[in-house]
């Protein structure tokens, strides 16, 4: 039967002026294959030591890539977690990143914060931060500068991608600092050589 074939649909509802879209996903493990629309989800905290932010990107991508990231970009996303995540103690939701619930996205689940901003919901910190190294991956830019250790132009980069909203010279300045601490923190991590 074609339900058993589909894996998702998209239902489109036309309202006065505009269409309205809301997706759906059939459950894979219904016996009835119901239909399941995005869920919000309450806000809850999920904060992360900075320390064990180090393991869990590098778990994520390894998990999505299947290697290690480099040494500079996983300072740079060290960095970028910790400005965006309040070093680790604002994680919402294990969402690490604060990335955003987008159009395209076929996420269940997903919180509001700062008014009518979704941003999506996971059930791991794992899971969230392999949903941050792919959205960091939309923005090739961003990942090269990180890799090359010029989180200015990375900022700038992640700004073009419209991974924020913020005021682009502080949001440089801020990850430009964070990425100088992780640079050193990731040294001492080493021990000596």
């Amino acid at each position: 039967m074609l339900s058993t074939i589909i894996k998702s649909a998209l239902m489109l509802s036309f309202t006065l002026s505009t269409f309205q879209v809301e997706k759906y996903e059939i459950a894979e493990n219904s016996e009835h294959n119901e239909l399941i629309a995005n869920k919000k989800e309450k806000m809850k905290l999920t904060s992360i030591d900075p320390e064990d932010i180090w393991s869990v990107l590098t778990e994520a991508h390894h998990n999505i890539r299947d290697e290690r990231p480099s040494e500079g970009l996983l300072v740079g996303a060290w960095a970028h977690i910790m400005l965006e995540n309040a070093h680790g103690r604002k994680v919402w939701n294990n969402n690490v990143g604060n990335v955003g619930n987008l159009p395209s996205d076929l996420q269940k689940k997903y919180y509001s914060h700062f008014g009518k901003a979704k941003y999506r919901s996971f059930n791991s910190i794992v899971s969230g931060a392999e949903a941050y190294w792919n959205m960091l991956y939309r923005c090739p830019m961003a990942v090269k500068y990180l890799e090359m250790r010029m989180p200015e132009m990375a900022a700038l980069s992640l700004k073009r991608c419209n991974y924020y909203r913020s005021n682009e010279e502080n949001y440089s300045r801020v990850l430009t600092t964070l990425y100088a601490r992780g640079s050193k923190i990731s040294k001492s991590r080493k021990g000596p050589e």
